[in-house]
């Protein structure tokens, strides 16, 4: 089974929050536990920044060339209407592609997304929904539509997405919690509404931090004394306010020498409400700490150096950072609604969020009975060992096998069908609506770079090409010949356009490329014509300018291709865009003292050096599949 997961929500905004860290912990465990499936990732190139963090972090897991890159008009945050038209066109440009792809399944890690954010993501709007299977979090905005859909903008685009998540075959629901409000809310049948729970990163455990550490941990947040903590969004329903007089209700007794620390991405205007808010509730001027946004080490760290964790919010998907916080070892209390008890697990440890002085009288009980603390924190971690992302992850491939089994039979649209409803459909969204003539490109271009994808990336046959100066005696083509050698015949030669008509040689020889082009469109299409997989690219100032040649090189990883290129004489400084695209290729050679010194003063590694006499034996090794890149 091919499993194709749309991740965009590790590029968005989601990827700050809980939603991106359930969504790439589900991936990756995912990947470790395909056995015999073929698991494929699919991002956005709309959400560039974060495309190579994440080509790295599946590098021990997944082949690079299976995770392929949408190219998508933009903008189409649809919390600016001029977009909205785009993004229509977006969701219809992402559905037809995937349907290239051939995906058996396709499961997409967060569906509410694109209000805020360059996103598009939708089900069932061009393809029938039943082979799509979504991550549930929550319903919360349709519980609290006053408060989370009170615009004709939020509340049209938060009903769309519902209409999408109604049409998708099956719903992997983060908790029992989550799975019934689903079912009873939107009289989804049960058996398509599955609970995988969640689990915590082993990352999240004790950890006894060196005196050095924390001592620069409080001096760069401001921590003096011990401290309860609470991590979370700044979403009204994370009950900031109520926390915040709760503590101030404390006995200040049990507050001397103590601190609340509050984790979260707000903002100063925020920050400045709530220490007011704390002010007028009675709380000295250092006893309210706001950190920002920390990174996941400082998160752990902090974590470990907590006295207590208190988690106030009013409503949750799951409530992943009291699982953390437990996994860590330190006792935790929290709100008694929702979720929040099936993660806990222990009734004495939960209080009514909407009591102030409810949480008051809980947070004091803990700071003040070392022995009740003590059997939190036990508690707690015992409790984390259950919720492992193994556990999750084949909990999800069960779901999508079942799901398979009732659709894997089933006919599919034909790729000809689907292309013809694809252009009447984008008919009618009357695209001139949209823009000038650069968008509409912009849509073309897209449609035709995700034409370009790879279907099959690592066929049983190779289909090699290789892009080269071909004519004449110089250097550079004398090197590609002689690395081809007899295998010559087996490869595709991509040459440039000044071939005079005596130097096209053979059959397959095609002159496609003009030298220092400031376009290689036409090169990345010939790529796709012949249908390679595999490209052996022989790189020299004065052949390729940086710019044009790190837009090829990415399009070229972004539709599943494998790279190795032969670096002959690069201008230094490297450009960022190209360093970025070297890193991510399959295989670098130095063929000249100037490129190994440029590849070494950027801490980018070569499969082989300028005095390795088998360099031929290891790149053919590696084009014929025996060596993973």
């Amino acid at each position: 089974m091919r499993l194709l997961v749309d991740l965009q929500a590790c590029q968005s905004i989601s990827r700050l929050g809980g939603i991106g860290r359930y969504s790439l912990d589900l991936a990756t465990a995912m990947a470790r536990h395909a056995g015999g499936h073929e698991l494929r990732i699919l991002l956005s190139d709309l959400l560039p920044d974060s495309i190579p963090g994440l080509y790295r972090h599946f590098s021990q897991l997944l082949p690079r060339h299976q995770i392929q890159v949408l190219q998508l008009p933009g903008p189409v945050a649809e919390s600016n209407p001029a977009n909205l038209p785009r993004a229509r066109a977006a969701e219809l440009i992402r559905e037809a592609c995937i349907h290239r792809l051939q995906p058996d399944i396709v499961h997409v890690a967060s569906l509410f997304e694109g209000f805020l954010d360059d996103v598009a993501c939708s089900v069932g709007e061009l393809v029938p929904g039943d082979t799509t299977v979504v991550t549930l979090y929550d319903l919360i905005p349709l519980m609290a539509q006053e408060q989370y859909l009170a615009t004709p903008s939020t509340r049209g685009h938060y009903f769309r997405k519902l209409d999408s998540l109604k049409r998708a075959g099956g719903l992997l629901a983060i908790s029992e919690f989550s799975r019934r409000q689903c079912i009873d809310a939107l009289d989804i049948a049960p058996e398509r509404v599955v609970n995988i729970a969640a689990g915590v990163d082993p990352k999240f455990r004790p950890l006894a931090l060196p005196p050095d550490r924390i001592a620069a941990l409080r001096d760069r947040y401001g921590i003096r004394d011990r401290f309860a903590l609470f991590a979370g969004s700044f979403d009204s329903r994370k009950n900031h306010a109520r926390l915040i007089q709760a503590y101030a209700r404390v006995p200040r007794d049990l507050r001397h020498g103590r601190q609340l620390v509050i984790i979260g991405n707000g903002w100063q205007g925020l920050y400045q409400e709530l220490s007011r808010l704390g002010e007028a509730a009675g709380l000295g001027e250092h006893e309210l700490v706001f950190t920002g946004h920390v990174s996941d080490q400082e998160l752990l760290e902090l974590y470990n150096l907590c006295e207590l964790f208190v988690f106030p919010s009013l409503s949750e998907g799951y409530g992943l950072p009291v699982l953390e916080a437990m996994a860590c070892g330190i006792p935790v209390i929290a709100s008694n609604t929702t979720s929040i008890p099936e993660v806990v697990g222990r009734q004495d440890a939960l209080f009514d969020p909407y009591c102030v002085d409810a949480i008051a009288a809980k947070i004091a009980q803990a700071l003040e009975d070392a022995g009740f603390r003590r059997a939190l924190a036990e508690h707690g971690l015992a409790q984390s060992r259950h919720f492992t992302w193994d556990a999750v992850a084949k909990r999800a491939w069960e779901a999508i096998e079942v799901r398979h089994d009732k659709t894997g039979t089933a006919p599919k649209p034909a790729p000809g069908a689907l292309e013809t409803d694809r252009i009447e459909a984008l008919r009618k969204l009357e695209l001139g609506r949209i823009g000038r003539a650069r968008v509409r490109a912009r849509i073309a271009a897209a449609l035709a770079a995700n034409d370009r994808c790879l279907i099959e990336t690592s066929p049983a046959v190779r289909r090699i090409g290789w892009i080269t100066p071909w004519g004449g005696n110089g250097a550079i083509a004398r090197d590609a010949k002689a690395l081809m050698g007899d295998k010559l015949p087996e490869c595709r030669i991509l040459a440039p356009e000044n071939l005079t008509e005596d130097l096209l040689d053979a059959s397959n020889v095609t002159a496609c490329w003009s030298p220092r082009a400031s376009d290689l469109r036409a090169l990345a299409c010939s790529v796709a014509t012949q249908e390679l997989d595999t490209l052996v690219v022989h790189i020299h100032d004065e052949l390729f300018l940086p710019q044009p040649l790190a837009g090829f090189l990415r399009e070229m990883i972004a539709t599943g291709r494998r790279l190795y290129l032969m670096l002959h004489a690069i201008s230094e400084p490297l450009a960022p865009s190209l360093i970025d695209s070297l890193g991510l290729c399959d295989g670098l050679f130095a063929r000249s003292r100037q490129a190994e010194a440029a590849l070494a003063q950027h801490g980018i590694a070569q499969l082989a050096g300028l005095e390795d006499g088998q360099l031929a034996d290891a790149l053919w090794d590696r084009l014929a599949g025996r060596h993973r890149a």
